[in-house]
């Protein structure tokens, strides 16, 4: 209903140093393990209502950090999923990115959407059991931004339309939920988000 101001705080080390460790965000809608029920997600894409976003943030790097400040958006392909329905596809937005940090997937092109230069990224996540078990997998989509910024309006729609005109993504599919943070593969520092707001049309 309006604009909130938040931050968080990292400090990874070790590790695999191309894995991403955390993804500190705030969420509105669906989420792995629960969900929001009094937003107006979800909406289906050619419903053709809108979603935009603003935000304004801060980045520390206490110790030189490989990281990036991203929306994380998620698809279901029914209208209502439970917080245990499996999502079909994800769709990142990277508006910074520090420390070379990378997406998942192969570049695909450069688009311009709003006015704005990305990179768009094409990968699937595929998680295994121990005895080798597909059992879970969706489709990941990545914009990164070929200039950071910190401070973005941002059009979710009009990113995921881009994908359903290259039938990356299907048009009936659900936008279920928009998360906004950071994802650290390492590094000590902070987010601090001075301004953000989701609009929901």
């Amino acid at each position: 209903g309006g604009k909130v101001n938040w931050e968080t705080s990292f400090d990874w080390s070790g590790g695999n140093p191309t894995g991403v460790k955390a993804y500190g965000s705030i969420v509105l809608g669906w989420h792995w393990g629960w969900k929001d029920t009094t937003t107006k997600l979800p909406v289906q894409l050619n419903s053709r209502r809108k979603i935009t976003s603003n935000w304004s943030f801060g980045i520390t790097q206490n110790t030189p950090s490989v990281m990036n400040v991203s929306y994380d958006v998620w698809f279901h392909q029914k209208s209502n999923p439970d917080w245990a329905d499996q999502p079909h596809d994800e769709m990142m937005i990277w508006l910074n990115h520090q420390g070379g940090a990378g997406p998942l997937g192969t570049k695909r092109e450069r688009v311009t959407i709003g006015g704005t230069a990305w990179d768009l990224y094409v990968g699937k996540i595929v998680n295994k059991d121990q005895a080798g078990r597909v059992t879970s997998s969706w489709n990941v989509y990545s914009y990164v931004r070929v200039a950071n910024t910190n401070s973005a309006t941002t059009d979710i729609t009009a990113m995921a339309d881009a994908l359903v005109q290259r039938r990356l993504l299907a048009n009936n599919a659900y936008l279920t939920s928009v998360e906004a943070g950071t994802e650290v593969f390492r590094g000590r520092g902070k987010l601090s988000s001075s301004s953000y707001s989701v609009n929901v049309g």
